[in-house]
Order: C-alpha cells, then sequence, then structure tokens
C-alpha cells in the first residue's frame, strides 16, 4: 500500500478536532518557517477503556479495549524545484476480554522523501521506506493456553527519474 500524507499548511497554523463518545482525533499543522516548511502532525484514540470501568460487570473491568494512531510530516522546500520530507506513523491497538483472551498488534512507518525537478521534462526523486507490524495474542487459561507472537519489517529504497515528453494527438 502506497499512502501520501500532504504537506502542512505553509503560510498558517490550523488545527481541527473532534471528541466523540469513544474515540477522539485531533489535527494541527503550520509553517516551520513561513512559506519554505512545514508541519503536519495528526492523531486518533480511543478511550472505551474509561467506559468498559463504570460498568458493574467484573468481565468488563477486566477487560480492555483502544487504540490510537498518530502521524506527523515535516517539509523542507528546496528552492522552486526540489523538497524533502520526513514522515512518520504510529498506530498501537488491543482487544482483551477478561482473563479469556488478549490481542494487541502495533504499526510502525517512516519515510522519507526527496524531489527534484532537474528541467521542464526530468524529474529526480528518492525515497526510503522502513516499516514494521507486530502483533501479540495470548490465551492464558486453561489446557490450551498459549501465546503467539509474529512481526514482519520492510525496508525499501527506490530512485526514480521521470520523463515526460511532448504528448502527441
Amino acid at each position: 500500500m502506497d499512502v501520501e500524507l500532504r504537506d502542512g499548511n505553509y503560510q498558517q497554523c490550523t488545527g481541527i478536532g473532534c471528541i466523540g463518545l469513544v474515540s477522539s482525533r485531533l489535527s494541527l499543522e503550520a509553517p516551520i518557517q513561513k512559506g519554505k516548511s512545514s508541519v503536519l502532525l495528526g492523531t486518533r484514540f480511543s478511550f472505551s477503556d474509561y467506559i468498559f470501568n463504570i460498568i458493574d460487570i467484573a468481565e468488563l473491568r477486566s477487560s480492555s479495549a483502544f487504540f490510537y494512531d498518530g502521524n506527523l510530516k515535516i517539509t523542507q522546500r528546496l528552492g522552486d524545484r526540489g523538497k524533502i520530507s520526513v514522515s512518520g506513523y504510529l498506530s498501537q491497538d488491543r482487544f482483551k476480554f477478561g482473563n479469556e483472551f488478549d490481542f494487541r498488534w502495533r504499526t510502525e512507518g517512516l519515510n522519507g522523501r526527496f524531489n527534484y525537478l532537474i528541467n521542464d521534462k526530468l524529474a529526480f526523486n528518492l525515497e526510503a521506506v522502513y516499516s514494521r507490524y507486530q502483533s501479540q495474542w495470548d490465551q492464558p487459561l486453561g489446557t490450551r493456553s498459549f501465546q503467539l507472537n509474529n512481526g514482519i519489517s520492510y525496508l525499501k529504497v527506490r530512485p526514480e527519474m521521470t520523463w515526460e515528453g511532448t504528448r502527441q494527438t
């Protein structure tokens, strides 16, 4: 999957937030150096665990269901022809039901990108990507108790030259 975050606002600080019954989100963007660099920050998080704690059912009080994720992107313009950016992503989720089972998963990602327009038709792009996914499943009780851990990591470096020729119609 190829997901690209937009750049933050180069001119002014803006933000938006939302508070819900189970989760909330917040997004902020601002110039670091007006017109030249920007930062974009976004986060979402749940607070289901607080709801479980007020319900008078023992299994729910010892349960957990939550998530959070966040992303950050810093971009620097390099004159009229170039741009460099670094972005990161982190998420974690958990679903636990009493002492029956506990499932957790986590995703991390880091991306660096350099773009440069050599001339009106030729562009150079360099991208480096790292990501890691991990999960853990625990079933602690009984004769069938177990713990399963797994994960995968990914690393990619991709240089690219793009030539945009004249179209013939």
